[in-house]
């Protein structure tokens, strides 16, 4: 089934300077139930329609594949649209939704040739990434059912992380990782209810459990292993600039911009959120402690690249963004 993709590929390896294209390769999320609840036939014709629904939402920059299963690709020249503008065309051209089921889509990516050898590293690296975020996506649908606030809040950090991190000018490689951390900061399911919703000040033994979530997160993501970069940026996701944080003591350039990024968005967030034990902050009191805190707790540059962010993002799909003077 990927001969067809593979030959494509195999061509784009043949010119001196080929432009960057993209791969995507997809997965299906809830097919399977359709399949199993109307049947073979019913499936087929589904994938088919979906098919062709991909090849004709992509038909202007590529081409669409069917793979095995419930697999599909696209392989498309990146032009002035940016590979993500494609992948988001694919993606809401393989979402489909009745009474009774709602099918949509997970995908890796990788611009080729430029991140890959040869084609099949292409495939692998993008296979990679499909694995990455389908992994990432179970986590977070756990925890939705586990700590629904929880959950809102690490996808209000993601989107932040995003948007700082395009402000530092940070590669879209590093940047993916950067929001995949940021979405899947997870350690925290593991500490008691007791003590996240704790009213009154933390004891010296609340404080030593809750020091021990970043390594927990890492350990989780790290047992899946095209995540292992991500799980570095959670482990030292809560390391300060003047390096009094946890685990390790890091300080300054020692700790991944990643993390430092992850540091001040989880603060921000944080602190606009209303918490049954503290009041949230508005937006410019939010700020302006973050600036307080530049320095010591957090990179100054980073703080600074986040303000500019949030100045050109105000009312952003995050929802917890107001509006400030910079």
């Amino acid at each position: 089934m990927r001969r067809p993709l593979g030959e494509d590929l195999d061509a784009l390896w043949g010119g001196v300077s080929a432009p960057d294209s993209v791969l995507a390769v997809f997965e299906l999320v809830g097919f399977q139930p359709y399949h199993d609840n109307f049947g073979a036939l019913a499936g087929e014709a589904m994938l088919e329609r979906l098919h062709q629904r991909l090849a004709e939402a992509v038909r202007a920059w590529g081409r669409a594949y069917r793979l095995e299963h419930d697999g599909f690709a696209v392989l498309a020249t990146v032009g002035e649209r940016g590979p993500d503008a494609i992948v988001a065309t694919a993606d809401a051209a393989l979402a489909e939704h009745g009474g009774a089921f709602r099918i949509s889509s997970v995908h890796g990516m990788a611009l080729v040739p430029s991140e890959a050898e040869g084609p099949d590293a292409a495939l692998r690296l993008a296979d990679q990434r499909l694995y990455a975020a389908r992994t990432r996506d179970a986590l977070i649908a756990a925890l939705e059912q586990a700590r629904p606030e929880l959950a809102r809040h690490m996808r209000a950090v993601a989107a932040l992380a995003r948007q700082t991190g395009v402000a530092l000018r940070i590669d879209s490689e590093a940047l993916d990782e950067l929001v995949r951390a940021a979405a899947l900061h997870v350690g925290k399911i593991a500490v008691p209810d007791e003590i996240l919703d704790k009213s009154g000040p933390l004891t010296d033994r609340d404080w030593a459990f809750l020091r021990r979530h970043t390594v927990v997160g890492e350990r989780i993501l790290g047992a899946a292993a095209p995540l292992g970069p991500v799980a570095q940026l959670v482990r030292c996701s809560h390391e300060r600039w003047d390096g009094g944080g946890y685990p390790d003591g890091l300080r300054g350039a020692e700790i991944p911009l990643g993390a430092r990024v992850i540091a001040v968005c989880d603060a921000y967030d944080t602190m606009v959120s209303e918490r049954h034990y503290s009041s949230a902050l508005e937006a410019q009191a939010a700020v302006a402690e973050l600036r307080r805190s530049a320095g010591r707790q957090f990179d100054p540059r980073v703080v600074e690249a986040f303000v500019a962010a949030q100045g050109r993002h105000s009312g952003a799909a995050a929802g917890r963004f107001l509006p400030w003077s910079a």
